[in-house]
């Protein structure tokens, strides 16, 4: 009985994944309004989508300057996402502002 009930457990807990916070600071996102926070936030997103369900990008309550990018088709691309949560707390997205 000892052994089906571990093995039960263990089979529940192997579908919960690595959902967790991902702090876009914790990326290199410094939240600034000067620096191009794109690379970062990006960095932040792709590794809460690869982590799975569940998951969080969070932002602080700061300006995050998205500039222009010729070799980024996207801003921010979450293809293949499900259930992935952004945590604004107030956070302002500047999309390529003028120089």
């Amino acid at each position: 009985m000892s052994i089906f009930l571990s093995c039960i457990c263990f089979l529940l807990t192997a579908n919960i994944g690595l959902a967790a916070d991902f702090l876009v600071a914790d990326s290199g996102a410094t939240g600034d309004g000067k620096t191009d926070d794109g690379p970062a936030i990006r960095k932040a997103v792709a590794a809460a989508v690869s982590a799975g369900e569940g998951s969080r990008v969070v932002f602080e309550k700061k300006t995050y300057r998205l500039d222009w990018s010729k070799s980024e088709l996207y801003q921010i691309s979450i293809v293949g996402a499900k259930n992935l949560v952004f945590e604004g707390n107030g956070a302002v997205l500047v999309n390529h502002p003028r120089k």
